[in-house]
């Protein structure tokens, strides 16, 4: 009985050897980055994405998980969605652009604590910062999104 015992503890020890040994002559070598091409939004009953290199809205869709059953696909309500900003010059001439095709890349991610997109432009007109923000409220008994603009002036 005492040689069972003995086995038993010697082959533990050496599958711990090996285990132990195999693990310091593997070499991992790999490097970690940041893959988000898309920022999701989502309440439980709908979601949205927003595409980081296009900087707008490209998707929403009722169902969470693109099914209504196991037959049928949700419809996705959105091509894409972003804000444009104009502006009246002093001769009456109206200068402006769509905000993802303005010469402004935006700084982009989630508002601290919450499930809030938002992207932010710097100096869009001299002295103007526009901000865009997309979630979808969690109050309510059916999807609705929101997209709100903030415009801020630099005095």
């Amino acid at each position: 009985m005492g040689s069972l015992t003995h086995c038993l503890l010697l082959f533990s020890f050496f599958t711990l050897l090996l285990a132990h040994s195999h693990h310091k002559t593997k070499s991992l070598n790999f490097n970690i980055s940041p893959t988000l091409q898309y920022l999701p939004v989502s309440n439980g009953l709908g979601s949205g994405w927003i595409d980081v290199a296009s900087e707008r809205l490209v998707g929403l869709r009722t169902e969470l998980y693109g099914y209504e059953d196991e037959n049928s696909t949700s419809t996705d309500w959105c091509y894409d969605s972003y804000f444009g900003v104009y502006q009246q010059l002093s001769n009456g001439t109206v200068v402006g652009n769509w905000l993802p095709e303005s010469n402004v890349s935006a700084t982009r991610g989630y508002v601290d604590g919450t499930n809030i997109v938002y992207l932010k432009y710097a100096n869009v007109f001299p002295s103007l910062n526009v901000s865009s923000y997309f979630w979808l409220p969690f109050s309510g008994d059916s999807s609705i999104f929101l997209m709100t603009p903030v415009l801020c002036v630099d005095t």
